[in-house]
């Protein structure tokens, strides 16, 4: 018999010394986790939340910039139109592909979970990535969702967040971050 999601995923935490905390919000079970080394992001730290909805039998997972990453957002509101346009492009061409970071020993590269880029609606001004699954797609693979989510999506955001906060603070076109992207990321692939 497999454990429940949230122990599954509180085990691969310990065992893998994440900084990771338990509470509630809104009635279902939540783990929040933070992750430092991300050069590129504006507090070089990325955090990521794990909600477990029983009753619907889904998990939503949120990765997004941690502070100061909102505040810049929100002291730049009058530059949104060119982040949404930004976001955009990110949405329809960056794919993030998970990779066991360790030469395929585990799992081969796969495109298995695709999440939205968007800025949340909530006062909050996260940039944030979701995706959201049934519980049984998470035992399907679940070390693989589990790095997704850890790994891989940290990485690209720190990868995009010289783009999507020079948009931001007027540093750098909109233009220019989606070339940019075309080329540092996506290696001059998608012309959307």
């Amino acid at each position: 018999m497999r454990k429940n999601p949230k122990e599954h995923i509180i085990s691969y935490l310990k065992e893998r010394n994440i900084y990771h905390k338990q509470d509630t919000c809104e009635g279902a079970p939540r783990i929040t986790m933070s992750f430092d080394g991300y050069p590129n992001s504006p507090s070089k730290r990325i955090e990521s939340c794990i909600y477990l909805y029983k009753n619907a039998g889904t998990i939503e997972a949120r990765v997004y910039f941690a502070e100061p990453g909102p505040q810049v957002v929100k002291e730049n509101v009058e530059r949104l139109p060119a982040l949404y346009r930004l976001l955009n492009y990110i949405n329809a061409c960056v794919f993030v592909k998970n990779m066991d970071g360790i030469g395929n020993e585990f799992y081969s590269p796969s495109y298995l979970l695709q999440p939205r880029f968007y800025l949340t609606e909530d006062d909050c001004y996260d940039i944030t990535a979701t995706m959201v699954m049934e519980e049984d797609c998470f035992w399907v693979a679940p070390l693989e969702i589990e790095d997704f989510i850890t790994a891989a999506l940290p990485t690209v955001m720190d990868q995009l967040s010289p783009y999507i906060y020079g948009v931001l603070i007027g540093s750098v076109g909109v233009d220019t971050a989606i070339t940019c992207i075309r080329q540092n990321i996506l290696g001059g692939e998608c012309n959307a």
